[in-house]
């Protein structure tokens, strides 16, 4: 029996259900209007009637049917499935109801099938020749068995059939495989089903009850694609609301009234294992407030230890803006010695550096503001006003105390009154409020989808294979960064073979949840983007892009040379230094 879910969208067009709202004009394939979710004036709200979802290129809101009337209802999922049932004639009763109603028995196949599943990846480490292999990264990443088994560790065998026909044995259905990602399929609704997880450390990833409901399985090979392959969302695994690490460090974080969030999985053991057991991690996404309540009950002392890199004070920035939207204070820990991350940190400078770390937290809003005094000439009316654009929306949400409090130290650095930074701050609330924005807001940067050369230029080609023809020998997988080079290699090899597909999630399967979400944005952005060329214009388009990306992939590894040829002559390694002199003036010549 199809389930009502199929059923809808066979009878809706996202169109037709976006068209209710929003007022869409049709440009090329797409139809686009004004974002109903965000102020604009120019309309960046792409409806696909092609792939059937929407997206705004603005604020980044968008989905299918469901989403979209979730998102602008305030509906949750049930809501929207009656509405959009009743719109579209479709009965739901018990019967098919009972296919999208998440029931007990369902949820206990799921955390059965993840228990099995963390029992057979540790068996794979500690009883296999290549789980000793395995182990050996462990030891030199410095982790010690008592820690590797304590939490689970694991390893996922370089096969396709290692797990799943022991779970399909142990009575978990095919179903239960496939939406939990356990399993997966080269085609939906395909009979045949092979490990996600293969050649990966594992990582279980466990409910604040200590339930097994998701892992986050590291690569093993450099050249293995993506670094880290996550479980998807499903019945029992929302990744906005669990922190990696939170059910063993609860009682510490209570004990302490403190927290410490940290980006990563050895960020998380590797202070858990030397003492520092009040450490959780945000598993690679962006702060929720989900999460930030699961810790407000406990404490309202929240530090970020992000990696020390730009990326990482973003991800405290933002983590900022979380926490203080729930009235919580965040403090940053800067880490000294060169430190990249706090494994690296305790490995390398000892227990004693990092707890000296932690006890030097800076107040994170105090640390942001030293910054931007670094950084914006504030003696000048232009850098002044820089300065306060980028520090009081900061400042905005703040409780009146809290807000006097911070506003008399930035008074007192920039030379400006606090009640004229007051005033600003009230213009800024009284823009938010304004009729023209009520229930909106306005798009941020961070929350634009930007789309760089090698993914426009791999999206044209999936969209329009035949021009591979006219990038010819010139571009290589090597040219690539990161997982785009298999994306590359696929398609080249798809089209050599004439397997020509479009269907995204069948060639994105390998590549991961949200590699194929991004480029199944990217195939409407490039839909809208490209509506006006010819077959002229597509062919000069795709070989500019080849040679921007051949460019800088080439001027990529002569940076890597140079850094080579340096080391080689620091050391006096004349044999190594020819080589890599020969190498470097080989790929100038191209």
């Amino acid at each position: 029996m199809i389930d009502p879910v199929s059923e809808i969208k066979g009878k809706l067009d996202i169109v037709d259900v976006v068209g209710g709202y929003v007022q869409l004009k049709k440009m090329g394939r797409n139809y686009k209007g004004l974002c109903p979710f965000h102020s604009e004036k120019s309309p960046s709200f792409v409806v696909s009637t092609e792939k059937q979802i929407c997206h705004c290129f603005g604020c980044n809101k968008g989905g299918d049917i469901f989403t979209f009337v979730q998102e602008i209802e305030g509906a949750t999922f049930t809501e929207a499935l009656k509405t959009l049932a009743d719109r579209a004639g479709v009965k739901l009763d018990d019967k098919k109801m009972s296919g999208v109603r998440v029931t007990k028995d369902e949820r206990d196949e799921f955390f059965k099938a993840h228990l099995l599943a963390a029992d057979f990846y540790k068996s794979q480490l500690w009883d296999t020749e290549e789980g000793g292999k395995v182990l050996q990264y462990l030891y030199r990443r410095g982790l010690k068995d008592e820690m590797i088994k304590a939490w689970k560790l694991g390893f996922a065998p370089d096969a396709y059939d290692a797990l799943y026909p022991m779970l399909l044995k142990e009575g978990v259905g095919k179903d239960c495989l496939l939406k939990s990602g356990l399993a997966s399929t080269k085609k939906i609704g395909g009979g045949d089903i092979f490990d996600k997880f293969r050649l990966r450390l594992m990582f279980p990833i466990m409910n604040s009850r200590g339930q097994v409901c998701g892992f986050g399985g590291r690569a093993l090979k450099s050249d293995q694609q993506p670094k880290y392959l996550n479980s998807p969302e499903n019945v029992i695994y929302d990744k906005s609301s669990i922190l990696y690490g939170f059910f063993k460090a609860k009682d510490a974080i209570k004990k302490q009234d403190k927290v410490i969030l940290v980006e990563g999985y050895f960020d998380v053991l590797i202070p858990h294992q030397f003492g520092f057991d009040n450490v959780v991690a945000t598993c690679g996404t962006a702060l929720t407030e989900k999460q930030v309540k699961l810790v407000k009950r406990l404490t309202e002392n929240v530090y970020s230890c992000f990696d020390g890199d730009e990326a990482g004070f973003e991800a405290s920035k933002r983590a900022y803006d979380v926490l203080a939207g729930e009235g919580v204070v965040l403090k940053t820990i800067n880490l000294n010695g060169g430190s990249k991350d706090p494994a690296d940190r305790i490995m390398n400078g000892g227990v004693e550096g990092f707890a000296s770390d932690v006890e030097g937290a800076k107040d994170f809003l105090l640390h942001y503001v030293d910054r931007l005094l670094k950084t914006c000439d504030y003696k000048t009316a232009s850098g002044l006003t820089k300065l306060i654009g980028m520090a009081l929306p900061l400042y905005a949400k703040m409780s009146p105390v809290l807000q006097e409090y911070y506003l008399k130290d930035l008074s007192l650095k920039i030379g400006v009154g606090v009640e004229a930074l007051k005033n600003e701050i009230s213009i800024l609330k009284l823009n938010s409020r304004h009729p023209a924005r009520r229930n909106k807001g306005e798009a941020k940067d961070e929350d634009r989808i930007k789309f760089d050369s090698e993914e426009v230029l791999l999206s044209l080609l999936m969209s329009s294979p035949d021009l591979l023809e006219e990038i010819g020998d010139d571009l290589s997988e090597e040219d690539f960064t990161h997982e785009r080079k298999s994306i590359y290699k696929k398609l080249l090899d798809n089209y050599n073979s004439g397997r020509l597909s479009n269907d995204y999630t069948e060639f994105f399967t390998e590549f991961g949840d949200d590699i194929a979400k991004r480029f199944l944005i990217l195939a409407v952005y490039i839909a809208d983007k490209y509506q006006g060329f010819g077959e002229l214009d597509l062919k000069l388009e795709v070989k500019y892009l080849a040679e921007k990306v051949r460019v800088r992939g080439r001027r990529s590894v002569l940076d890597g040379l140079k850094k080579e040829i340096g080391e080689a002559e620091l050391k006096g390694d004349k044999v190594k230094l020819l080589d890599l002199l020969d190498r470097y003036q080989n790929l100038l010549l191209k």
